[in-house]
């Protein structure tokens, strides 16, 4: 029998808004960096620049996806910010 999955808690408006605040972060730092490129070195540069920092977002999220989120749970699809307030369950707001 599968065990059952575990639901992450209720979190303060504090530790919500940290969440949110990360989501912000893996949203706008990737099109920050892509414009920064693309005044600096041009269109092409930029593009190629946001691309790599999607990227390397992808793959953050995807480490502390295996560090965070029960072992059990690993194999479903889970969101960015499920992923991220799993993140501030263990991490932030213990």
């Amino acid at each position: 029998m599968a065990e059952p999955i575990e639901l992450p808690e209720k979190l303060s408006r504090r530790c919500e808004a940290a969440v949110w605040l990360l989501r912000i972060g893996f949203t706008l730092v990737p099109i920050a960096i892509g414009l920064w490129a693309w005044s600096e070195m041009g269109w092409l540069y930029g593009l190629l620049a946001w691309l790599m920092a999607i990227f390397v977002g992808m793959i953050v999220l995807s480490k502390l996806k295996l560090a965070h989120i029960p072992f059990s749970q690993h194999e479903l699809s889970h969101s960015t910010y499920t992923i991220l307030k799993w993140f501030v369950i263990k991490n932030i707001c213990r």
